[in-house]
């Protein structure tokens, strides 16, 4: 027969195979719910890629469509006042009037040497206008004045069918 201290060992043991049993159970549900909160959340990321995809869509196809009815046929071309169409000024208020260029006197040599430091939000927008009608890429223009590429490439283009 078993004595007691073998005895209390096989219980001991036992109860540490069962421990090492629950946690395992414990730690494979665990990754279960992880998993499954990863799933849900990558579904959801999923859609909203989608969602963008279809936005992303019809904001190209309106822009297609803006820049093909600009200017219809018949129609005078607008006069090209200053380096910026005057629809859109530096702070973004429908109806506001353009003002001047601030830094008209920088030669395009020296201009394309320094970056801009893009400190007031209307300097880099009057800045960008210069830079984009003196035929530069927007990539670099966004670069440069510290904006966004799609904004920069926006003003390009309006740029480009108000001197049609």
């Amino acid at each position: 027969m078993m004595s007691e201290d073998t005895l209390g060992l096989a219980l001991v043991d036992a109860a540490f195979l069962l421990l090492a049993l629950g946690l395992t159970f414990w730690f494979r549900n665990w990754v279960r719910c992880q998993q499954r909160g990863l799933d849900q959340a990558l579904q959801e990321l999923t859609v909203q890629r989608q969602e963008l995809g279809r936005l992303s869509g019809r904001l190209e196809r309106l822009c297609a469509l803006v820049e093909a009815r600009w200017v219809t046929p018949g129609e005078e071309a607008p006069r090209a006042v200053s380096p910026r169409p005057e629809a859109v000024d530096s702070d973004h208020r429908p109806g506001a009037r353009p003002g001047p260029a601030k830094r008209a006197d920088a030669s395009p040599a020296a201009a394309a040497a320094t970056p801009d430091r893009g400190d007031n939000g209307g300097n880099r927008y009057d800045r960008a206008w210069e830079l984009l009608a003196q035929g530069q890429d927007a990539a670099e223009v966004a670069r440069r004045v510290r904006l966004g590429v799609a904004e920069v490439e926006l003003m390009a283009r309006m740029l480009k069918y108000q001197q049609r």
